[in-house]
């Protein structure tokens, strides 16, 4: 090899090493960039979310707590002379993060368990099966829209016969919610939808619901 090929070489090497030396800090860089972006457009999120729960809360009349850089915005007020909360809670799937509107109110009732959910296909399907039992309220209408499932059975009979569980189930069903009877309080929850959920009158709809259900739990 002559000179001059060697001193090309010796260029060649020395940039293809540049090169391989800056490919890292340019990796970095641009992952730095983009969780910045990303935290810089949560950061924005949550600043749209607080502020209409809070003005969903000022136009109910509750009590707004806006929350930290841990924790999510809540609210809690009175709806027919009862207490009710709202409040998120997030649930990481591996890939991303989902939220979840929470709706609860309390209640005392003999029931231990109480589990109110959408009927669905798959639930029929093995209903027919024997595989899935929910009970059943005597009303062929209610029981193709909501599965309910709970303990003492005949407790949570009596209340699906009684006629004001039926509506407001259907109707927190529909919406998405899932209920649980959960540590004294009945507790709606579903995935949160920001242009959907935060409304005024849809989030009194369904306070006023749960409510009635918490009721209808009490009539005894």
């Amino acid at each position: 090899m002559n000179y001059s090929s060697t001193r090309l070489y010796s260029k060649y090497t020395k940039r293809k090493n540049m090169t391989n030396s800056l490919l890292p800090i340019s990796i970095g860089v641009a992952a730095f960039s983009l969780l910045v972006g990303l935290i810089i457009l949560l950061a924005k999120y949550s600043k749209k979310m607080k502020a209409k729960v809070a003005e969903v809360a000022s136009m109910l009349g509750a009590n707004f707590d806006p929350g930290d850089w841990k924790t999510q915005p809540s609210m809690h007020g009175t709806l027919d002379r009862r207490d009710y909360i709202l409040t998120f809670h997030v649930v990481s799937t591996g890939k991303s993060n989902v939220t979840y509107l929470d709706l609860k109110t309390p209640v005392t009732t003999h029931i231990l368990k109480l589990a109110v959910r959408k009927a669905t296909g798959a639930g029929k399907f093995f209903k027919k099966l024997g595989l899935n039992n929910p009970l059943s309220s005597g009303d062929p209408y209610f029981d193709e829209k909501v599965a309910v499932k709970g303990e003492p059975e005949q407790d949570v009979l009596s209340i699906l016969y009684g006629g004001y569980f039926k509506e407001p189930a259907i109707q927190l069903t529909q919406r998405g919610f899932v209920v649980d009877l959960k540590d004294g309080d009945i507790v709606a929850s579903k995935i949160y939808n920001f242009k959907k959920d935060m409304d005024e009158i849809v989030i009194r709809g369904d306070l006023a619901n749960l409510i009635t259900l918490a009721k209808s739990m009490e009539k005894r």
